[in-house]
């Protein structure tokens, strides 16, 4: 029973890896090699929850969380503004809306759903293009799967992994994030024992990859830059490597 409990806190028990995959991701990046790591929503929870199993260092030179949160998510949440007196009410129903909901969503794009999206995960600068690109990836996504996740994201709690994030990690989120909120960031931040960077895009929602390619880019290129004097220094012997293994 306590193991069970445990498991919940993190993204444990969702899914599962084929042992295919794991090769695969070996492969990708040889036992003598580093990669930068970068993830944006889930695949922030991801890297937290990969981190709460493996120890980072070796396979790791730079991770990235972006647009994500690591627990609370629900009650962070800035979907629909209500007054205190009703949080006992709207947690709920926002676990349910946002986050559990199994119904599919509609084959075809409304008015009505096209606001929602937009709303919901984007800044008042987001085109057109960028919100129907997102709405058809929301559509293609099988509803079990969307609600498998939003119940594994409800009750997870991964706060308690970031001392083992011992790389340099970057931190970005948008000023207007509605599902993960500035405020996830900023704890992110304060909690990281190796910060690299905290960057919050102005008028930016959570599709900040979408909203703002170039500004995700350039401050990837930041930390791969740093990741890249990093291995120069420990290769070289030099003794000011300050993130040298």
């Amino acid at each position: 029973m306590r193991r069970d409990r445990a498991s919940r806190r993190g993204l444990r028990r969702r899914g599962g890896s084929d042992p295919r995959v794991i090769a695969r991701l070996e492969a990708t990046v040889p036992a003598d090699e580093q990669a930068v790591v970068a993830g944006h929503s889930l695949g922030g929870m991801s890297i937290a929850a990969w981190a709460e199993r493996h120890d980072v260092s070796p396979r790791v030179r730079g991770a990235a969380l972006l647009f994500t949160g690591l627990g609370g998510l629900v009650g962070g949440q800035l979907v629909v503004h209500v007054p205190r007196f009703a949080q006992a009410l709207a947690d709920p129903v926002a676990r349910y809306a946002f986050l559990g909901a199994r119904g599919s969503l509609p084959r075809v794009s409304t008015p009505v759903s096209y606001a929602a999206i937009r709303y919901v995960a984007f800044g008042p600068r987001a085109t057109p293009a960028q919100v129907a690109f997102y709405e058809r990836m929301l559509v293609a996504c099988p509803a079990d799967v969307r609600s498998k996740v939003g119940l594994a994201m409800q009750e997870m709690e991964l706060h308690h992994v970031l001392p083992r994030l011992t790389v340099p990690t970057l931190v970005m989120d948008g000023e207007n994030d509605r599902l993960t909120p500035p405020t996830h960031a900023r704890r992110i931040a304060e909690e990281l024992p190796d910060l690299f960077e905290l960057v919050v895009l102005p008028e930016t929602g959570h599709m900040g990859p979408l909203e703002r390619p170039a500004d995700v880019c350039d401050a990837l290129r930041r930390l791969l830059a740093d990741a890249g004097r990093d291995i120069v220094a420990a290769a070289s012997g030099s003794p000011g490597a300050e993130h040298a293994p």
